[in-house]
């Protein structure tokens, strides 16, 4: 998950998140679980928070919702 991650700082933002739109939902999910929050977090902010919002992980400052339910603290 180093690896991705790394990768993601390497490629432009519009091409991971392309990345992300072909993965199901569920890998994406399993992505942020893996990385440290701060590195999701980061990655949440360079996304458009529209885009963000449209998928059914929302990230908000006081934490994460998946299908408008809380999942965890930030």
């Amino acid at each position: 998950m180093d690896r991705v991650w790394k990768l993601s700082e390497t490629l432009s933002m519009d091409r991971v998140w392309k990345l992300s739109e072909t993965l199901s939902m569920d890998r994406v999910w399993k992505l942020s679980e893996t990385l440290s929050m701060d590195r999701v977090w980061e990655l949440s902010e360079t996304l458009s928070m529209n885009r963000v919002s449209d998928s059914d992980i929302n990230f908000q400052r006081d934490g994460i919702y998946r299908n408008s339910e809380f999942v965890r603290t930030i």
